[in-house]
């Protein structure tokens, strides 16, 4: 297999490099504005987020059932615990 390589001179390079940062500036200038950020996130980021969600769902209520589960263990041995206190 052999690998290509291609010189590039220094002025294209540099032509290169203005160009691509030019192309960066406009994305960004056209990002900014409102009418595109509201597109943005109704097609873009919505989705995503929905996605996200409805994937960590099951896992954030087995969290949150776990942490129940454990507060009241912990308030149940506590009760015990006063309780063998105050009745020795």
């Amino acid at each position: 297999m052999k690998i290509l390589y291609i010189k590039i001179d220094k002025r294209y390079y540099m032509n290169i490099k203005k160009i691509t940062s030019d192309i960066i500036e406009m994305l960004i200038k056209e990002m900014k504005q409102e009418e595109n950020m509201t597109k943005i996130k109704k097609e873009i980021l919505q989705p995503i987020i929905s996605y996200i969600l409805e994937q960590i769902y099951p896992y954030l209520i087995i969290s949150v059932i776990i942490f129940i589960l454990t507060f009241l263990v912990a308030t149940i041995t506590l009760v015990f615990i006063i309780r063998g206190y105050t009745s020795s």
